[in-house]
């Protein structure tokens, strides 16, 4: 059964406007309040990734020899590494292994391009 934390949440979520009827603009703003109602990781160091206009994200003070690659679309049309950092903090601490999140482009163009 769902919890009523659950419930409330899914009701939150459901009030907000859809992206995909929204102008890309707007969409894209959107996209960046994305991990708002996500806790911070903690314990979980990032750093940037440039070679793949990504991120890494990893437990702090460990090495790991496992690696996800995590990646994301955003419908490739929103989406950055910074709006999927919280999401990459806590696989990496779920998994116990460090996070290389990569953006997977937008319409056909470089993240660069936009």
């Amino acid at each position: 059964m769902i919890s009523k934390q659950a419930e409330r949440f899914w009701a939150f979520l459901r009030s907000f406007p859809k992206q995909i009827e929204m102008p890309l603009a707007q969409a894209r703003a959107a996209d960046l309040c994305a991990e708002y109602v996500t806790s911070e990781p903690s314990g979980v160091a990032y750093s940037p990734a440039p070679e793949v206009d990504g991120l890494w994200a990893a437990i702090e003070g460990e090495s790991s020899e496992r690696t996800i690659l995590y990646f994301f679309g955003g419908g490739y049309m929103v989406g950055t590494p910074a709006t999927r950092r919280k999401t990459a903090g806590h696989l990496a601490l779920a998994a116990g292994a460090r996070v290389l999140g990569e953006v997977l482009g937008h319409a056909g163009f470089g993240h660069d391009q936009l």
